[in-house]
């Protein structure tokens, strides 16, 4: 740890840090990747979902018989709104099946049944969607406190080396110093953006699911329009 002092680059430090530093280091950077695989995975499947969500809502607004409806399965096939009205459609034939060659019409009482069976799935999906989201707002207060766990050890060095040499001389503390520094900026480098990454995934996320509960009211309002009493 001692030529820490004299390394004249970034890398240099970290090379001649001690063993628990570079430990640290690389799980801060372990902890940073993970958190970018997660960001970018999720912001473009959360993008792919939102353009999935507008496509069945143009579709749903040609939509003028009950056979209009029903025959959405082939657009909604594969698709996140495929998972929410896809449960939506399979419970209105269910209820019209029941009908036993009446009418083809709902009762409140039915479309109570089949709004509750949409707002199930959508709670379901969604729920699915914010998956994996709170490990970057883990990540983002763990890593400060990873990096203060360095930071203590380094000032410990620090207090050891003066008392071994009897002396507060630079050359002696800026080893430890220098390692606690160094820890704290790895920390803050993982928190900084696993913080906004975190914020930004929430708001499309949030976004999303607004998108998708449009959705099921336009649905809701559609079958209301083309199964009346």
């Amino acid at each position: 740890m001692e030529n820490i002092f004299v390394a004249n680059s970034l890398w240099g430090v970290i090379r001649a840090s001690s063993l628990l530093s570079k430990v640290i280091l690389f799980l801060a950077s372990m902890i940073l990747l993970v958190c970018l695989f997660i960001f970018i995975y999720k912001m473009l499947l959360i993008r792919e979902k939102l353009r999935q969500v507008a496509l069945v809502r143009s579709s749903l607004h040609s939509a003028e018989s009950l056979n209009d409806v029903l025959s959405m399965g082939a657009v909604l096939k594969g698709t996140l709104p495929g998972t929410v009205l896809g449960r939506g459609l399979k419970a209105l034939k269910a209820l019209l099946q029941g009908k036993d060659g009446q009418k083809n019409s709902l009762s409140g009482m039915e479309l109570e049944l089949l709004r509750d069976s949409l707002d199930q799935a959508h709670a379901e999906a969604m729920q699915k969607e914010y998956e994996y989201i709170p490990v970057l707002s883990v990540s983002a207060a763990v890593a400060p406190l990873v990096g203060l766990f360095g930071t203590i050890s380094g000032l410990i060095q620090s207090f050891i080396g003066i008392a071994q040499a009897r002396s507060t001389d630079i050359t002696t503390i800026a080893p430890g110093i220098a390692e606690a520094l160094l820890t704290t900026f790895a920390g803050l480098v993982v928190a900084i953006p696993a913080f906004i990454m975190f914020h930004y995934l929430s708001n499309a996320a949030r976004r999303l699911d607004g998108e998708l509960g449009a959705l099921v009211y336009q649905f809701e309002w559609i079958v209301k329009n083309v199964l009346k009493d």
